[in-house]
Order: structure tokens, then C-alpha cells, then sequence
């Protein structure tokens, strides 16, 4: 019986957010054109503290632990340690555990928020084929914020030099797959010359992901995602909701993806939103796909957005979208046409959510031209022949 070649995909602790949903595709893909998929990601020192070696455990005689899991989308997969996590160079830096299963596969695929996971297929001297979604510094600028001040001394002093020229010789070395328009070109500035590859976006599920037969009549707004991260700003969503409710008293605001942190909650009950917000962690798909299409509108507050996944699916419902000007999604949120893109404050966001709100004739205009936007750019025929190519592209480069 011939063996399929195994290729290792290089990946993040598998939570939620976008990455996840890159990999499986991905896999699905990969599979199709025969090839065996295999996974291998750092497993955070707060996640598993045994498996790694943190500085003042150096001289313990302790080493990296390696731990094969449960197989997510049926894969091989492999949770992996370092020694002195604090260090965040430190995460994916080659180790003799690393070597070991980069040994076993032929092919490599790096899939990521930023391009650093990829540093131990370089520093193995292996070419890889890079699914990327933002840069390094746009992947953190809001949660550097949040960081103790010794966090922020260690970040200065040691983290930000050492990562951003490994940044830079990452994207020089593997074959760059950007997310979006938006995300080439800020790859290109930190690379140093452009990236010649097409943008390569999460394809949306069009067949699953449809318009409801009944739609409410009542407003509502929503986003989803991991709305505790600071990057989505949902201050700002909820600022917009809080000024809608005052002149349509019977709006419902959908929040979903993540359990709630206390702020979230603090922010709910000080903008007096109770009995508006409906709080909802990680649904099932039916689920999703049924908030999304009773959403009347999505609503983008981001402060950044390598792409932004569920507005495209919500689009695919026929749900136009208002949002910030934060990267990818000003790829596919046209102003009159797909929703509106407007400045970062609750004032410009709610006047173009009430615009569409009262203007039925407008809204159903937007909601059809937003289904046909994904039909035409991001299928999973159209995305899965630009991955291919790239992948195969990234296997002629390291020939």
C-alpha cells in the first residue's frame, strides 16, 4: 500500500479565532490532493506548564516536553515545549523535539496569526509555504497595552528587536500566502520588496452559509469572534449599540464567540445594554449560521482585522456589514454596495447602521450585493486553487 506524503502544518495552540478555521480548511484540502496532513503547535507555558522549561528551572536537568493529543480534524497532532517560555523568540526555535516530527513529514505549511511559528522549518532549513494574516506588530499592539510594566521592560529591551528581524528573514525565506489585500501589502513593507503570491482568504462555506427564508423584522446588530480580545474593540460595538437603543427601543444585540470577561460585562451593565445583549460562547454551526441570519446588520468596531471570517459568512447570509477601517475588511465592505466603511467612533458607526435600518429598498440592495461578494471572491473552489498554487509554488522554491 503506498504511503500519502505527510505534510506538517505548523500552527497555534488550536483556540478560538480565525486559525483554526484556516487549518482545517487546509487540511480538507490537502487530503483531497493526497497528501497526509500532520499538526504541531507550542503549547502555551499557561496552558502546560510541565512541558516547558522556564528560566529558573534552566539547571534542573529539566527538558521540553512533547505531548501527542487528541487528533484535531483526525489529524496527528503534537503540543510541543521550550525552555524559557517567558522569551517569546524562545516559543518555536528549533529543539530536538521539533526536529523529530519536522523529520517525519516531506512537505511544510506554516499557518498563523504571524509568521514566528515558522522559525523552526527555517532554522531546519526547510522552504514552507506561509498562510499568514497579519504582521507581528499588528498581531499585538493592543494586548502590549494591556502587559505589566515588566512585561513591556522585557518586550523593549529583548523581545521586539529580536522578533521583528526574525520577522523580516521569515518572509524572505518561505513562500507568503497573505490573508488579504490589506495584509500583502503590510507583509511587502516588512519583508522589504513586495510579495508576489495572491492573497488568500478563508473560504466561506456559500452552500451552508445562505439567507433565512423568514427574516425578523426587528433590528438587530451583532459581530462574532473572540470578543474579549482587545484588538475588536468592543467598547466601540457596544458605544454603537447603546445609541441605536434610543431610537429603536426593540433592538437585539448579539455578541458571540467567547465566554464573557468581567469587563465585557461591566461595560454591558454601565451602558445600561441588559436587556438588549444576548451573551453566546462558541455555537454549534446551525446555531451560528442562524444568529447571522437574523442579524439585520454586522458591525465591525475592530481596531485591527487580518480578514474578520464571520463577517464574510454573515455577508454569505445577506447581512451587510459597517465597519471600521481596520485592514482586511476594507477588501470587501463597499461603501452603498456591500455595507459602509466609516471613522472609529459610535457616532459615524450608528448613522450608517440607522441608515440602513430605515431605508428598506437600500438594505435589501446591500443584503443581495453582500451574498453575491463572496459568491464571486471567496469560495472554497476559488480559495483551495490559490492554496494549491502556493503550496506547489513553495515546493518548486525549495528545489
Amino acid at each position: 500500500m503506498r504511503h500519502r506524503p505527510r505534510v506538517l502544518i505548523v500552527t497555534l495552540y488550536p483556540e478560538s479565532g480565525g486559525v483554526p478555521v484556516l487549518v482545517s480548511f487546509a487540511v480538507k484540502v490537502l487530503r483531497k490532493h493526497g497528501y497526509e496532513p500532520v499538526l504541531a503547535h507550542y503549547e502555551p507555558y499557561r496552558i502546560t506548564p510541565e512541558l516547558s522549561v522556564p528560566s529558573q528551572q534552566l539547571f534542573s536537568g529539566k527538558t521540553p516536553g512533547v505531548e501527542q493529543r487528541s487528533k484535531i480534524d483526525g489529524c496527528e497532532t503534537w503540543a510541543i515545549g521550550c525552555v524559557r517560555p517567558e522569551f517569546e523568540y524562545q516559543h518555536y526555535r528549533l529543539s530536538e523535539r521539533w526536529q523529530r516530527v519536522i523529520d517525519s513529514c516531506s512537505e511544510y505549511v506554516c499557518i498563523s496569526g504571524n509568521i514566528l511559528a515558522g522559525t523552526c522549518l527555517m532554522e531546519a532549513g526547510k522552504h514552507f509555504a506561509a498562510w499568514i494574516a497579519t504582521d507581528w506588530d499588528g498581531d499585538r499592539a493592543d494586548r502590549y497595552r494591556q502587559f505589566s510594566v515588566a512585561r513591556k521592560c522585557l518586550d523593549v529591551i529583548l523581545n521586539r528587536f529580536k522578533l521583528r528581524r526574525l520577522e523580516r528573514k521569515l518572509l524572505n525565506h518561505a513562500t507568503v500566502l497573505p490573508l488579504s489585500a490589506y495584509t500583502s501589502m503590510v507583509l511587502s513593507e516588512k519583508r522589504g520588496h513586495p510579495i508576489e503570491s495572491e492573497s488568500l482568504p478563508m473560504p466561506i462555506d456559500t452552500k451552508f452559509f445562505v439567507p433565512a427564508e423568514n427574516k425578523t423584522e426587528s433590528p438587530g446588530i451583532g459581530f462574532t469572534g473572540r470578543f474579549n480580545d482587545p484588538r475588536k474593540n468592543i467598547r466601540l460595538f457596544l458605544e454603537v449599540a447603546s445609541r441605536l437603543k434610543e431610537v429603536y427601543p426593540d433592538l437585539t444585540v448579539y455578541l458571540v464567540g467567547e465566554m464573557a470577561s468581567d469587563k465585557v460585562k461591566q461595560l454591558i451593565v454601565s451602558m445600561r445594554l441588559e436587556d438588549q445583549v444576548q451573551l453566546m460562547s462558541r455555537l454549534p454551526m446551525d446555531e451560528l449560521r442562524a444568529v447571522l441570519q437574523q442579524m439585520t446588520v454586522f458591525i465591525i468596531p475592530s481596531n485591527q482585522e487580518g480578514l474578520c471570517i464571520s463577517a464574510l459568512e454573515a455577508m454569505a447570509c445577506g447581512t451587510p456589514v459597517v465597519s471600521t477601517r481596520c485592514g482586511g475588511p476594507e477588501q470587501f465592505v463597499i461603501d452603498n454596495k456591500t455595507g459602509y466603511l466609516c471613522e472609529s467612533t459610535a457616532d459615524a458607526m450608528a448613522e450608517r447602521v440607522a441608515r440602513l435600518l430605515d431605508d428598506k429598498p437600500l438594505y435589501q440592495v446591500l443584503s443581495v450585493n453582500a451574498r453575491a461578494e463572496v459568491l464571486a471572491h471567496y469560495t472554497e473552489a476559488h480559495c483551495e486553487r490559490i492554496f494549491m498554487n502556493g503550496f506547489e509554488q513553495a515546493k518548486e522554491d525549495a528545489a
